[in-house]
């Protein structure tokens, strides 16, 4: 074992730097020292609240904190109250701390792996606060990068037990000696800091090999009856691999895979496309798969088209492009290609000053006839490509093709530094989607963009052999996988559709759900009928080509749902709901349409002349939905509806429209809203709002309001609403309702300029202020009092300008000292104007 050189004691256990026999744990501490100052001493940073405490300090914590992993002491990032034995991060501000690791040696791995146990609570609600991550750095501390998976906020809840990380393989960089690891944490605000924090606790280095991965990106296409064998590649994990294709439609007939050297070979005697899963397992059991699609053509492909560039003048070169007989460390057999580099005797490269592009573009276009229905355009060229390797889109290879003489370019081929390269020549072939049943002129052309000047001196990107082809596609079923879903009870039906082959079909299914069945209707094969049963259901599609015999078979998911929908009104009777203001059911609206929704519910008069909303008055009005039972076991709920609103235009918060939903016997909770500072509609909208965790009630209420805030510019449409419905939704995803709910309407005022004072602020021994409306006579004076966490702890409201306050709560007791904030709304011509939020303290 090598041991640190710093003296500690027994008692610290300190970290262990483990090399023993074939062992790749690189750092192991579980942080059983007597004190923070002993872990400092063996070479552990402790910034800001991070430190080290033992589980006797948290006996008092009601979630299961103790006992620890291992033994009885763990890295913490909070502070012990230690009357209660409970921990927090309540410090004077926002609370952060960082704690790193001693440096690790990593010798000559080129991989490492970090796991570890913790036990977080923290605040749960909107993302970006409370946040906890865990950082690596290969340079001593200059640079550090996240650890992927290792990162949470307040968005992530806590899961009120111990738990356990372990990262994916990270690379260690040629350059690095040592690791070092960073834990981190930051509460973003003061807020919401009343939980216990973040504990860590077992942390383990271990050096990992690199990922087992399969390099093999595509198969090259096959023909029936003709000789096929390709060799799958695989990089990184141990050992000898092993190979073996997964699923149950396998490898097209008569070709297999050889589980020894990865080789798929035979000669298949079926066409279509096959979907083939390829696994790869090392001797250590690790194992890493790979989808492809094997295509098998029924006949092979006619050539239309070939250039070996042996005559220069078919193709005009810009930037590096040429046509070369050499290129050092290049296997050219069949010499001359087109190069993109340059210094093809000495060092290859396509290093410029800056970013290095070009292209490589056919002289004069390919005409080629026209061929029969169904007939696709393949394109094929060896590829010789060496460059960057970086997981970004740098130095791109690409081919474009243009059917009207060059003056648009299509894509059909590309790659860049994320795909891997490397010396020696593969064939490409790419399936494009001209239609070739009026024949055309092609125009294709290659090009090299590098994007910077950066990390440019590889060969670069060779091209030769370029073969235009023309082939019938192979036969493919043609439909979205998934399934489009059913519901319960409600008619389904799927047109089933293939592509490719000679278009006389016959199909086959298996799985179906219950109610759903295979129908052919005079040619046109469909899944029909009415679903019974709710669920995930696994269907197997099999089309036969009735000409050629050809199979496809493939494997699909098709849900059925359950109904969802719990409440509907669409206001064809006027049953169901309350109305105040000027809300009211209509058929009509001058100027606007109304077709396909026929009764609306309508804020607003004079419906079939002018309608608007102007009563020379302010005015407001609610329509208000509920009690909407909500049936048993509904763990969320989504509203939806359909709105026409058209208000006035401007820089304040007048005209508001808003939709407020309360649960059970909650409070209202406004979940939408929109006022004049929103652009207006000229058409129909749909919305969605949710979903909503119910929280175990029973009944939901759903209301709409509209608020002109004033009495001016009413002489608009207003707001129409349709189609209300609630419906039930999963869990997943779903937030509490007081979480949605949006912040209380600040209405603006176009009258003078209004100011509250509280007489006197602090409030002292007298223990009652006065709130005074100073700037202009007002009708009524409301105000609301909160404490610093949002809480309402007082409401009040009386005629005239004042409003006397004892300092009580809502509960007639007396608040304690401390900063409160209030918001004064007062009722100035009949509408109410809120002001902005101010600060009161109670000093007694």
């Amino acid at each position: 074992m090598v041991r640190s050189n710093l003296i500690i004691s027994l008692a610290a256990l300190a970290a262990v730097y483990a090399f023993i026999g074939s062992s790749q744990v690189l750092f192991e501490d579980h942080f059983e020292y007597p004190s923070t100052d002993a872990a400092i001493d063996i070479g552990w940073r402790f910034q800001g609240i991070a430190q080290v405490v033992g589980e006797d300090l948290l006996t008092g914590e009601t979630l299961p904190v103790v006992p620890f992993p291992s033994s009885t002491r763990a890295a913490y990032f909070g502070v012990i109250d230690i009357l209660s034995g409970t921990g927090n991060y309540m410090v004077d501000g926002q609370a952060v701390g960082m704690l790193i690791t001693p440096l690790i040696p990593i010798g000559e791995y080129n991989y490492v792996a970090i796991r570890f146990k913790y036990f977080r609570e923290v605040e749960y609600g909107p993302p970006g606060y409370d946040r906890t991550w865990v950082e690596v750095s290969f340079d001593r501390g200059n640079t550090w990068q996240q650890v992927p998976g290792a990162v949470w906020d307040s968005s992530v809840p806590s899961a009120g037990e111990w738990e356990e990380y372990s990262s994916k393989p990270i690379q260690v960089p040629a350059e690095a000696s040592g690791l070092l690891v960073r834990f981190c944490f930051d509460s973003v605000d003061s807020y919401a800091n009343d939980y216990l924090g973040w504990l860590i606790d077992d942390l383990v280095v271990e050096a990992s090999v690199s990922p087992l991965t399969i390099e093999t990106e595509f198969l090259p296409p096959a023909t029936v009856g003709e000789y096929y064998e390709v060799q799958l590649e695989a990089r990184g994990g141990t050992g000898v691999y092993r190979w073996r294709v997964l699923g149950r439609e396998g490898l097209p007939p008569r070709l297999t895979l050889d589980g020894g050297t990865g080789v798929i070979s035979g000669i298949p005697e079926q066409a279509g496309l096959f979907s083939v899963t390829v696994q790869v397992t090392d001797s250590r059991g690790n194992h890493a798969e790979r989808d492809f699609v094997l295509s098998v053509r029924s006949v092979p492909p006619e050539a239309l088209w070939f250039d070996d560039f042996s005559d220069a003048r078919v193709w005009q070169c810009e930037g590096l492009w040429h046509i070369t007989q050499e290129v050092v460390g290049v296997d050219m057999p069949e010499a001359p290609a087109a190069y993109f580099g340059q210094d093809d005797l000495t060092t290859p490269n396509y290093a410029v000053n800056g970013q290095a592009m070009g292209y490589l573009t056919l002289a004069a276009p390919i005409r080629i006839p026209a061929q029969g229905e169904g007939k696709a355009l393949t394109i094929s060229f060896s590829s010789w490509r060496e460059v960057e390797s970086y997981q970004g889109p740098y130095d791109r290879t690409f081919l474009e093709i243009s059917l009207d003489g060059g003056q648009t370019w299509d894509c059909v081929w590309e790659k860049d530094s994320s795909d891997p390269s490397g010396p020696g020549w593969i064939v490409e072939v790419v399936d494009t989607e001209v239609d070739l049943s009026g024949g055309c002129e092609l125009l294709l052309r290659f090009g090299f963009d590098s994007v910077d000047g950066y990390s440019n001196d590889y060969v670069g990107w060779l091209v030769d052999n370029v073969t235009v082809m023309v082939s019938a596609p192979p036969l493919a079923i043609d439909l979205p996988c998934p399934l489009p879903p059913g519901t319960v009870g409600e008619a389904y039906r799927l047109v089933l559709r293939a592509r490719g082959g000679s278009g006389d079909y016959s199909w086959r299914t298996e799985g179906l759900p219950p109610g759903l069945e295979l129908v052919d209707e005079r040619g046109e094969w469909a899944i029909a009928g009415i679903p019974r049963q709710a669920g995930l259901f696994t269907v197997t599609l099999e089309v036969e080509d009735l000409e050629t015999g050809a199979r496809v078979v493939t494997e699909c998911e098709l849900e059925v749902k359950e109904v969802t929908l719990i409440y509907r009104e669409d206001f064809e009777t006027a049953d169901g709901y309350q109305i105040t203001g000027l809300w009211h059911p209509t058929s009509v609206l001058a100027g606007w349409n109304l077709s396909g929704y026929g009764t609306v519910l309508y804020y607003g008069k004079d419906d079939d002349t002018s309608p608007n909303y102007d009563t020379m008055s302010a005015n407001s009005g609610m329509a208000t939905f509920g009690p909407v039972e909500l049936p048993v076991g509904t763990e969320a709920f989504l509203i939806m509806f359909d709105y026409l609103r058209q208000v006035e235009e401007f820089a304040e918060p007048f005209d508001i429209t808003a939709v407020q939903v309360r649960l059970g016997g909650g409070n209202w909770v406004t979940v939408w809203v929109r006022d004049s500072r929103d652009p207006s509609d000229e058409q129909w909208h749909h919305e969605e709002l949710g979903p909503f965790l119910t929280g175990g009630e029973e009944a939901v209420w759903i209301r709409f309001v509209f608020d002109t805030v004033d009495l001016w510019y009413n002489d608009f449409l207003g707001w129409a609403i349709d189609n209300l419905e609630v419906h039930k939704a999963p869990a997943e995803g779903a937030v509490p309702l007081h979480v949605a709910g949006l912040s209380p309407l600040v209405p603006a005022s176009r009258v003078a300029p209004l100011t509250v004072l509280a007489v006197p602020n602090p409030v002292r021994d007298v223990h009652t202020t006065v709130f005074t409306v100073r700037g202009l006579e007002v009708e009524a004076i409301r105000v609301e009092v909160y404490d610093l966490t949002g809480r309402l702890v007082w409401r009040a409201e009386a005629p005239g300008s004042e409003l006397v306050w004892h300092t009580e709560g809502l509960d007639n007791l007396p608040l304690a000292n401390g900063i409160y904030l209030y918001r004064t709304y007062v009722r100035v011509g009949g509408g109410w104007i809120s002001l902005p939020v101010q600060k009161i303290v109670i000093l007694r």
